[in-house]
């Protein structure tokens, strides 16, 4: 399996210009048994962009509490689902991987050895950074027109930088991201993706108060959004990719392909 790179803290210290991948990491094997599960869940349903997860997920939380399902109850569905429907697909990558990644470095995560060696958290995890490996290195193979994708990955770029001028530690840039999200609303188009992130970070910790079920939903939500971003016309760019061994997307687009699954709803197709 090829390795791939850690993009935490990578947006603010990488120039778009000569850009080079940096340490990479793995892939696991939890990542794709995670995939066949949610393809196997939607049971033939066309791609939703992780809707189909979140609400799911939430109905299935109502059933637990004993609770009558009604779309007005749905919680999960109601405070999360505004972050599948961004301008892009590279703003609903970016603002998920924002959030993820700030999920990921709360204290009672980072506390809980359990939580951080469990599967939902490395699939999670390892989905968020290599969907955000996409739009940073490999943009052909995404929804959006490629030049489209650079130029908003630049965007949250520079707004990183911004955001965290001054901050010279982790510490102090998870410091000032908490400070932004303590004070964000939810995410509209005026808002720029960095307090989107912050924004979605603070809906799921405060909703999904359990930790270890906060994770479940998180990769359940990764793993619908990685097969809704496969589908692509662009054949060419699979071609050259398998040449050179292929991509996990590549590999997962052949598998969808002539399994002729690779349909996403309409209503998704100009997210």
């Amino acid at each position: 399996m090829k390795n791939y790179p850690n993009f935490q803290n990578q947006t603010l210290n990488k120039p778009r210009n000569g850009q080079t991948e940096s340490n990479r990491i793995k892939l696991p094997l939890e990542v794709k048994k995670a995939i066949i599960v949610s393809l196997r869940t939607l049971n033939g349903q066309r791609f939703k962009n992780g809707e189909a997860s979140l609400q799911r997920n939430g109905e299935a939380l109502l059933q637990l509490n004993g609770d009558e399902l009604s779309p007005q109850q749905n919680q999960i569905w109601d405070e999360l689902s505004w972050a599948c429907r961004l301008e892009t697909q590279t703003h609903v990558i970016m603002v998920w991987h924002i959030a993820t990644s700030l999920c990921e470095k709360e204290k009672e995560c980072k506390q809980d050895n359990l939580v951080m060696k469990s599967t939902p958290f490395i699939v999670a995890n390892a989905l968020s950074k290599y969907c955000t490996y996409l739009v940073a290195f490999a943009p052909r193979f995404l929804l959006d027109n490629s030049y489209m994708t650079e130029v908003i990955f630049d965007q949250v770029v520079q707004e990183a930088r911004d955001v965290l001028n001054g901050c010279n530690s982790a510490t102090s840039k998870f410091g000032k991201m908490k400070t932004i999200s303590a004070g964000a609303g939810k995410g509209d188009p005026g808002e720029n993706i960095i307090k989107r992130g912050a924004a979605l970070a603070k809906h799921i910790k405060e909703l999904l108060v359990d930790n270890v079920r906060r994770w479940e939903i998180l990769a359940d939500f990764l793993a619908e959004m990685m097969l809704f971003v496969t589908p692509s016309n662009d054949t060419t760019v699979h071609a050259e990719y398998l040449a050179k061994g292929g991509e996990f997307v590549t590999h997962l687009w052949a598998l969808l392909s002539h399994a002729g699954i690779l349909e996403r709803d309409s209503a998704h197709e100009d997210v």
